[in-house]
């Protein structure tokens, strides 16, 4: 009887299934990845960390951008302040907010990839200090 190689072993890719897409059985868990092979042994080695670990890979980019968000957002205010639902201040205010979230997660951040742990690393970036402008120091408020 033959000995196994010390060490751990390599996974295997996933095979054609009956369904005809290549699958993987991981964790008593089917995972599919389409029919181009190819494709499918890519998206395989990409989401591989979170099968393992068993976390939600992240969406396919079905999700929309924070900036996508941001622009809506965005737009959505500037009608409320045309129709003097908002003021110009607060409208401002929010629009600084979405600002700061950007820069914090990234324009290109997808909305459907964020994991809890995410929220809780944007939470502390937007629990620290703000920079006051030195006009904005003159007129007693923040920037």
């Amino acid at each position: 009887m033959a000995k196994k190689a010390p060490g751990k072993r390599q996974p295997t890719p996933p095979f054609l299934h009956a369904s005809g897409q290549y699958a993987k059985k991981i964790n008593g868990k089917w995972f599919y990845f389409g029919t181009d092979k190819d494709a499918a042994v890519e998206a395989w080695k990409k989401q591989l960390s979170y099968i393992a670990s068993d976390i939600a890979p992240p969406s396919r980019g079905m999700s929309p951008t924070l900036a996508e968000l941001g622009n809506v957002y965005a737009d959505y205010l500037r009608r409320q302040v045309e129709s003097d639902e908002l003021g110009d201040r607060t409208a401002g205010e929010y629009r600084r907010s979405i600002h700061r979230l950007i820069a914090i997660a990234g324009a290109d951040c997808q909305v459907g990839a964020l994991r809890p742990i995410d929220f809780g690393a944007i939470k502390e970036k937007l629990a620290e200090p703000v920079a006051v402008s030195a006009e904005s120091k003159r007129r007693g408020g923040r920037t």
